[in-house]
């Protein structure tokens, strides 16, 4: 069978805001034939840290529904799941890194079932992951990667943007994902910190899905971020 691993974690365009509050993350993606949604937390942990400086606590939740073909027959996966991780951030003149690690659970159920099958059911892995992100004039690069002992599973996205005045920054992105049993690439266009409010920036995506044992294959998601006191 093909499995599908769709990690996320977007605190901002460039970077943590340096917020002394917690920054809270929605969003949900569709391509080909899986759907994934999300909904998480980022605090600072400790009260001489802030997001961007020091040690933070990460809480997440997610969905994702998959199909894909089984000796003829297709089969639906339905996989909540669940995260939470300790880690550390450091900034640097022109950007900063961060480092994380945290238990997930996923829970997957398969329509019809599949007695074979290697994920169904509930299953706990140990996710490493690591971020960075840099500022060189109008332009911002962020890069982020992780990997789950246990499911061997992994995750990573480059995403480049240029800066523009007020908001609406243009950008691109790269993602490369997949675990012993699949591989996959996500190549597309995506507009950020488009401001809602003060406090909340949306990012809109777009592009194509290589890979996976299957043809190519759009891909869409929005992503939202709400940033305590206006973000920075």
């Amino acid at each position: 069978m093909r499995r599908i691993w769709i990690p996320v974690w977007c605190l901002a365009l460039s970077g943590p805001a340096a917020a002394a509050g917690p920054v809270g993350l929605t969003g949900a993606e569709i391509g080909g034939d899986a759907v994934y949604a999300y909904a998480g937390v980022v605090a600072p942990l400790g009260r001489e840290s802030r997001l961007g400086d020091g040690w933070f606590q990460r809480y997440w939740l997610d969905w994702l529904r998959y199909r894909y073909d089984a000796g003829g027959r297709e089969v639906t996966a339905r996989a909540p799941g669940g995260e939470a991780a300790l880690g550390y951030q450091w900034p640097l003149t022109a950007g900063g890194l961060s480092a994380s690690a945290g238990a997930v659970y996923r829970n997957t159920a398969l329509t019809p079932s599949a007695a074979d099958s290697a994920v169904k059911g509930g299953q706990w892995g140990l996710k490493l992951q690591g971020r960075g992100w840099w500022r060189r004039g109008h332009w911002h690069t962020a890069a982020i990667a992780s990997y789950t002992l246990g499911t061997a599973s992994y995750w990573g996205r480059l995403r480049l943007y240029r800066a523009r005045r007020p908001a609406w920054w243009p950008g691109v992105e790269a993602v490369a994902l997949g675990d012993p049993e699949y591989d996959a690439v996500q190549l597309g266009a995506l507009l950020g910190r488009i401001g809602l409010r003060a406090d909340t920036q949306l990012t809109l995506k777009a592009g194509m899905r290589l890979g996976g044992g299957r043809d190519p294959a759009p891909y869409a998601g929005v992503e939202l971020v709400w940033l305590p006191g206006g973000g920075g």
